[in-house]
This record gives structure tokens, C-alpha cells and sequence, in this order.
């Protein structure tokens, strides 16, 4: 059992345990129960690693799961679920970044062109900032 993964297990026993109390410590009677449970979750629980962390806070936040504690295949599916939904909010943050890039460099040629004291330059200016506006509203459709 990796360290990491063990701190992370034991912060949801933890976890678990003062939010579902007598109905989560109850299935652990022995020391030697507790940490089968420990290495069975953090095997199960491995491959989310990075996400474990906010899908146990959606579980302690859900409505579902008041009355009793999610089971291990009930976490690993959620862990399941959010790694689907992860790749799209990756893709979204780079195309953020880029977006900001953009915006950072087009501002940058506004600048030039702004010191240039002709008619073309102040209407490339016009454009440039024209899609610089149109770039800050995607980004604020984005959000």
C-alpha cells in the first residue's frame, strides 16, 4: 500500500466515521478488521487517487447518502463517473489558457500598432480589439 494512498484511506475513514458515526465504526470490531478494510479500500481505490478526494466530498454532501455510509463498489463507481467528467473539464482549462494566450498577445499587438500614428494602424488597432472583446466573451461562456 502506497503511503499516499494510505493517508488518503484513512482521511476517509475518518471522514466516514464522524459523519455516518456508530453505522460506519460498526463494521470495523477489530483492529485486524480495520486494516483489511484499509488495504481493501486503498487497493480498490488506487487508480482515483487524484479524484478521491473531491468524490468523498460529493458523497458527504449528497442527499443519497445521509442515512448510510456509501459501500466500496458505490465509491469506486463514483470515482468512475468523475473520471469521465475529468477529461472534459481538462480539455475546457486549456482552452482557457489558450484563449488567455490569445487575448495576451493580441493585446500586445494592439500596443504596436496603437504607437503607430496612421490610418491603417489605429483600424488594425479597431480590429484587434474588436476580437479581443470577442475573445472575452467566450471565455466568459467558458465559466
Amino acid at each position: 500500500m502506497k503511503l499516499i494512498n494510505k493517508l488518503i484511506t484513512d482521511n476517509i475513514f475518518m471522514k466516514f466515521s464522524c459523519f455516518y458515526g456508530w453505522k460506519f465504526k460498526s463494521l470495523l470490531k477489530t483492529d485486524t478488521e480495520v486494516q483489511w478494510m484499509l488495504k481493501c479500500y486503498s487497493e480498490a481505490l488506487e487508480p482515483y487517487e487524484k479524484i478521491l478526494v473531491s468524490v468523498v466530498d460529493k458523497i458527504l454532501k449528497d442527499q443519497k447518502y445521509v442515512e448510510d455510509p456509501p459501500t466500496l463498489p458505490q465509491i469506486v463507481n463514483m470515482c468512475k463517473i468523475e473520471l469521465k467528467r475529468e477529461p472534459q473539464q481538462l480539455k475546457e482549462n486549456d482552452r482557457k489558457e489558450d484563449m488567455i494566450k490569445e487575448i495576451n498577445q493580441t493585446k500586445y499587438l494592439v500596443n504596436l500598432y496603437e504607437q503607430e500614428d496612421n490610418d491603417y494602424s489605429r483600424f488594425q488597432a479597431k480590429i484587434l480589439r474588436q476580437t479581443i472583446n470577442a475573445l472575452n466573451k467566450k471565455m466568459n461562456q467558458l465559466n
